[in-house]
Formats: structure tokens, C-alpha cells, sequence
């Protein structure tokens, strides 16, 4: 009997503490997880800054080379090739050692289900892979057509400890996959991109930086050209989901702490992240971001017009540092009341040009100048009939119809309910509200003189000073020729087919011979351009209403022009020195 409670004893002390090496362990993983989402969240932190100031460079340089005949400067180059080399050895590696980890889940090679049935194990399985048809013409196996192989299968339980173990890891890889993929889309797409900066990077780097030219050149392969269709990230995006739906109906899931909170706002926060919850059923997911992630705001404005210089046009080509829909809250007019918005209207008339800013959008910091969007006002019904505008509109709508396959209510309708912007868009030049428009920091309107005794006269270029009532209708029924064409992805302001939105301005006033920038063979117009026809007392616009983040500027026409000028020329000390309006956006 003693024998026996000795053995039994034994048997209990060494439970507990197998129990205990094994608490101990679980303790040591938690830890070491801690520390791992605790580095990644700094490399976070690193990415985030050098996408800003990559971008920041990229935009001074690119501006430089579009005033110098695609001139780069030296200091430009070499901060260049710095930015790049911080990318690839301080933020990339790091990245990269992550995403591959002890196992690369999103390989997906291995099966990973969430369920709560079973404890948390790994069980072998076999997955059935297509093959490729040249690689069954080389295995000479006419009637093959998939392959087995072994491979994991790991039946994930959330609410025990190694499924909470593992359900870290995967969101850890799945987080630093995140942020290389935003890195590129909001960051390297400038460069990479754009083939004459892609050139002098890749192939003048130093040799001892094989290295960074091998990265980069990956990179640009691999989501510019390879990752179209990324089923990884609409997989991941099933796990996740699967995994918060456990969360949902387990308020006390023991796995959720600060730590997980952390991970889960990285992965929610990337850019590329939103597109494949929304459109995980997409065909080009790269090409649906290009075109959504300057939508996803409520107005789905124009944000990012210009952000590169080689912008091809077409759905399968990611268009360079897209980021406009990422903002960080609403614009300073959005609150605007119904009353405030009748007095913006009661002050405006026909072919007013508008100018916009959003500086709470990411964007803002890729397009040249201050203003970011431009529109015509097309004015009232009373306006257009007096005008001779009004009865041409019928013909005009059936045109846009026939022509762009224009699917918006006729353009009478619309202005009898009140859409008198006609604005490019990205999904195509349509006419818009107040209401629709107001969600912006900064609103200007310019209005075009109005000829005395119907006499035109030109400024020494051959530019109107003035429009008479036959001008006025000529550029009317220009502006709403373009109703319905398509965004053109390209800038370019010598093709009519497409238009972007200052080029609205540019294909209206056709009689003024506005500025132009040369840049990759083509002519690009931004809406700052449009200024030097409005800043002083011999142009042909001036401003009537200019608001400034916000805030109303309260002087006569002349001081408006002065202020466009500070603006234009980026004077932003002085202009808040003279008026008190932050420039902080």
C-alpha cells in the first residue's frame, strides 16, 4: 500500500510539473510574440516615414525634371539611390525575414482552418495542384493534368493557447506582407514605375549594392507586372475574417490584448487591405486599387491627378503612388449647412472655374502646387437660356449617350435639381452638386470677365482680357461636350478623348493659350497653371470667393490675387502671417 502512495505521488509531482515547464513555455512563446509584434510595429513606424519623404523626393524631383527638359539634378540621384538603399537593407529585410518566419503560411502550400471543434493540431494532408501546360508537355504527361503532393494541415482553435500562438504568427506575416505591398503602392510605384527613374536606379547602382538593385527589380517584377491577381490575399482574408467572427461570439476570447489590437490596426489600416475585403472577387485586384483607392471617400473626388508622370491608361498597370482615398478625416467645408451652401451659390455664375485642396488626403502630397481639382460651374437654367445653351442640351445629352455611353440623367434634369459642377472624376466626367463637392479644405472661385459693349479685346499673347455673350455659349457647349468622356490615366492634355480634371478647364476656354508642362513626351496641365491668368488686374478671370482651410479671406479683388499669388508660389509664412489662416492641414 505504501508502494503504492509513493508511486501515485510520483506520478502527480510529475504531472504538475510537465504542467508547469509546459505553462513556463507557453509563457516564454507569449513573450517572445510580444517582442516580435513590438519590432514590427517599428518597422511600421520606419515605413510609414520613408514612404513620406520617398514620395516627397519624388515629387521635387520629378517637378525639377519637368522644368529642365528631364534634368536630374546630382543631389536629387544621390538622395535617390539613399532612399532606395534605406528601403531595401532597414525596412525590407526586416520585413521579408518576417513574412518568411519559421513557416511561410501564406504560401498557403499547407491548409490553415479556423474552427473551434478540436483542440489546436497539425495533421498531415495532400493538395491537389494544377499543372502548368508546359510543364505536362515536359513531363510528357498528356493526361495529367494536377499533382499531389503532401503537405499540413493546421486546424487552428483560437481559443486555446498554441491556436492563439499561431493565429499571432499568421497575422504577423500577413501585417509585414501588408506593409511591403503598401510600400510599393505608395512608394516605390514613383520610381519603379516611371521607366526613365527605373533605368538610372537599377543600373547605375554601385556594385557593392547588387543588392538593392536585385531587390528592386523584384519588387517592380513582382507587383507590377506578376501580382494581378493576389489569391493569398483574398485566402488571408477568409482566415481573418474567420477568425473575428470566432471573436464576435466569444466577448471573452482570452487571445485578444494590447498586443493583438496593435497587429489587428496594422493589417486593417493597409491600403491594399480595404480593396481585397471589398472586391475579393476582382480579376486585376492591383487594377481595381488604381482605380478604387481614390473612390472610397464619400464624394469620390479626383484626388490624385498627376501623382506620376508615367501614368499608363488601361486597367491592367498599376498607376503610380495612388493613395487618395487613405485620408485621415473630413474636409473643413464638409460640415457645411444648407444655408452656408445657398450663399456659396448665390454668388456664382455661368463658367465660374472652381479650384479645390483636400490636404487631409494623402494625396495632396504628390500633385504639384497648391490646388488639387478644378470644375466649371455651368450655372442656372435662367443663365443657359439666356445664353442660348438651354435648348442645345437635349442634343448634347444624346451625344454624351451615343458617344461615351453617358449613363447619368439628362443634363436639363440635372440642372433643374441643382448639379451645375461639371467635374472629371475618375470614373469619368459627369455634372455634380454643392452638396457632392463640399468635402474640401480649400474652395475658390474664378469668373471670367464679361466684354463691355460686346468688344473682345486680347491681352500681347492674343489671350482674351474678356468674353462677349458669343464666347460665353461657345464655352458652355464645350464644357458640356466632355460630360461622360473617360479619366484619362495618361494627363496628357493633347488628346481630347479622355480628360482629366484642370484639362476641363483647358478644353473649355479654348481661346486662351494656357501653360503647359512637357513631361515623358507629354503635355500636362495642373491647376495652378490656371492661376497666372487670374492674379492680376489685366487677366481674364478673377477671383470672387477664396476660402483657405477653412477660413474666408475677406479682402478686395486685389488682395484675392495677391493671395492666389502666395499660394501658388508656396509663400505659406507670409500668407498666414497676412491673414491668420493656419496652413496646417
Amino acid at each position: 500500500m505504501f508502494k503504492k502512495s509513493i508511486i501515485l505521488f510520483f506520478m502527480i509531482l510529475s504531472c504538475v510539473s510537465l504542467m508547469a515547464m509546459k505553462d513556463n513555455k507557453n509563457e516564454k512563446s507569449f513573450l517572445k510574440s510580444n517582442d516580435q509584434i513590438l519590432n514590427l510595429l517599428e518597422f511600421t513606424e520606419d515605413a510609414i516615414q520613408w514612404r513620406y519623404d520617398l514620395r516627397s523626393h519624388t515629387k521635387k524631383m520629378k517637378f525639377y525634371m519637368s522644368k529642365n527638359d528631364n534634368k536630374i539634378r546630382a543631389v536629387h540621384y544621390l538622395e535617390l539611390q539613399n532612399l532606395a538603399k534605406k528601403y531595401v537593407y532597414e525596412i525590407n529585410s526586416p520585413l521579408q525575414r518576417i513574412i518568411e518566419g519559421t513557416e511561410n503560411f501564406l504560401l498557403f502550400d499547407d491548409f490553415f482552418d479556423i474552427q473551434t471543434n478540436q483542440t489546436t493540431s497539425v495533421k498531415k494532408a495532400v493538395r491537389r495542384s494544377k499543372l502548368e501546360e508546359v510543364q505536362r508537355r515536359n513531363n510528357n504527361r498528356r493526361g495529367m493534368r494536377f499533382k499531389t503532393r503532401r503537405v499540413k494541415r493546421y486546424l487552428v482553435n483560437p481559443n486555446d493557447i498554441k491556436g492563439q500562438l499561431l493565429l499571432r504568427s499568421f497575422k504577423m506575416q500577413l501585417a509585414a506582407k501588408l506593409i511591403t505591398i503598401d510600400n510599393y503602392i505608395l512608394g516605390l510605384s514613383g520610381i519603379l514605375d516611371h521607366s526613365y527613374l527605373k533605368r538610372i536606379l537599377l543600373w547605375d547602382l554601385e556594385l557593392e549594392h547588387e543588392e538593392v538593385k536585385n531587390t528592386l527589380w523584384h519588387t517592380w517584377k513582382t507587383y507590377h507586372k506578376k501580382y494581378q491577381n493576389p489569391r493569398d490575399l483574398y485566402q488571408a482574408y477568409e482566415i481573418i475574417e474567420a477568425a473575428e467572427n470566432n471573436l464576435k461570439s466569444n466577448p471573452n476570447y482570452p487571445g485578444q490584448d494590447k498586443f493583438t489590437d496593435q497587429l489587428d490596426k496594422v493589417i486593417k489600416q493597409s491600403i491594399i487591405w480595404k480593396i481585397v475585403g471589398e472586391r475579393r472577387s476582382t480579376i486585376n485586384l492591383f487594377a481595381e486599387t488604381a482605380s478604387r483607392v481614390a473612390l472610397m471617400n464619400a464624394r469620390q473626388r479626383d484626388s490624385i491627378a498627376l501623382v506620376t508622370d508615367n501614368v499608363v491608361y488601361g486597367g491592367s498597370e498599376l498607376f503610380g503612388n495612388i493613395a487618395g482615398s487613405f485620408y485621415k478625416g473630413k474636409g473643413k467645408l464638409y460640415h457645411y449647412t444648407d444655408q452656408q451652401l445657398q450663399e456659396i451659390k448665390n454668388g456664382t455664375k455661368a463658367l465660374d472655374v472652381i479650384f479645390d485642396k483636400t490636404g487631409f488626403r494623402l494625396t495632396d502630397s504628390f500633385i504639384p502646387g497648391h490646388f488639387t481639382h478644378t470644375a466649371i460651374w455651368s450655372g442656372t437654367e435662367q443663365e443657359l437660356r439666356e445664353l442660348n445653351v438651354w435648348n442645345n442640351l437635349p442634343a448634347l445629352y444624346e451625344r454624351a449617350q451615343k458617344n461615351y455611353n453617358y449613363k447619368g440623367p439628362s443634363f436639363q434634369k440635372s440642372i433643374k435639381t441643382g448639379h451645375y459642377i461639371i467635374e472629371a472624376l475618375r470614373p469619368g466626367v459627369q455634372i455634380n452638386n454643392l452638396r457632392h463637392f463640399i468635402d474640401i479644405d480649400d474652395l475658390v472661385f474664378l469668373r471670367p470677365k464679361s466684354c463691355e459693349n460686346e468688344i473682345r479685346t486680347n491681352d500681347d499673347n492674343g489671350n482674351p482680357k474678356c468674353l462677349t455673350s458669343k464666347m460665353k455659349t461657345k464655352y458652355l457647349l464645350e464644357s458640356f461636350k466632355q460630360i461622360g468622356k473617360d479619366y484619362d490615366f495618361n494627363f496628357d492634355v493633347n488628346t481630347g478623348e479622355r480628360i482629366v480634371c484642370s484639362e476641363l478647364v483647358y478644353r473649355t476656354f479654348i481661346d486662351t493659350a494656357f501653360e503647359t508642362n512637357l513631361s515623358m513626351g507629354r503635355h500636362t496641365f495642373v491647376s495652378d497653371q490656371i492661376i497666372p491668368h487670374a492674379d492680376d488686374s489685366e487677366d481674364l478671370f478673377y477671383p470672387t470667393l477664396v476660402i483657405i482651410n477653412g477660413g474666408k479671406i475677406n479682402e478686395d479683388v486685389a488682395g484675392k490675387q495677391e493671395i492666389l499669388k502666395l499660394l501658388k508660389n508656396t509663400q505659406y509664412d507670409i500668407f498666414t502671417q497676412r491673414t491668420g489662416i493656419s496652413m496646417d492641414y
